[in-house]
């Protein structure tokens, strides 16, 4: 059976045509705006060494906290050798593409050889706490405030109603100060 000596959790991974590895960007978890949401690509770089003369499959299954599986990728390997014995160095990248995450917290990337898990690497999705603005208090103001209100600061500014980017004016004045030379 195949050992893996190496993992890393990346935005993009290859192979050059001499066996060199490229690996961009590690990271061991991922800034959600909110949930679901879709993550385009995660790569999965990993050094294996096994026996020249050896079919196997190598892949890797993300699952989430509660199980469910969000992704998985597997690859076959046919032997390139019948003399057994003859041990081989192998750098692969293995791409997730569009995965669904619909839950916070420790996901696990795990490593499948000929089906059965033997290491897991963890995913920690981390969702993004949303900071919302304060409503503007306006005066004669008495219904809830409008979407135009609740947004951010520059939105509100070029807000096309007059009370709300008034108050976004005046919020701008109190919380800014103006050096001029």
């Amino acid at each position: 059976m195949p050992a893996i000596n190496w993992t890393f959790l990346c935005d993009y991974a290859f192979v050059d045509r001499a066996g060199r590895a490229s690996i961009i960007r590690t990271f061991t978890f991922i800034r959600a705006p909110g949930l679901p949401f879709r993550y385009p690509q995660i790569f999965l770089a990993l050094e294996y060494m096994a026996d020249r003369s050896e079919d196997f499959t190598l892949g890797a299954m993300i699952t989430s906290p509660s199980g469910k599986q969000v992704a998985k990728v597997e690859l076959n390997r046919k032997a390139k050798s019948t003399e057994k014995g003859k041990l081989e160095k192998g750098v692969l990248p293995l791409g997730f593409y569009n995965c669904k995450f619909e839950e916070a917290g420790e996901h696990h990337v795990e490593i499948l050889i000929n089906g059965q898990s033997v290491h897991f690497l963890p995913l920690n999705i981390v969702v993004k706490e949303s900071k919302k603005p304060p409503a503007p208090k306006s005066a004669g103001h008495s219904g809830p405030p409008s979407s135009a209100a609740t947004g951010s600061l520059r939105d509100r500014l070029r807000s096309d109603d007059p009370e709300v980017a008034r108050a976004a004016l005046k919020e701008f004045n109190e919380t800014h100060t103006i050096v001029r030379d």
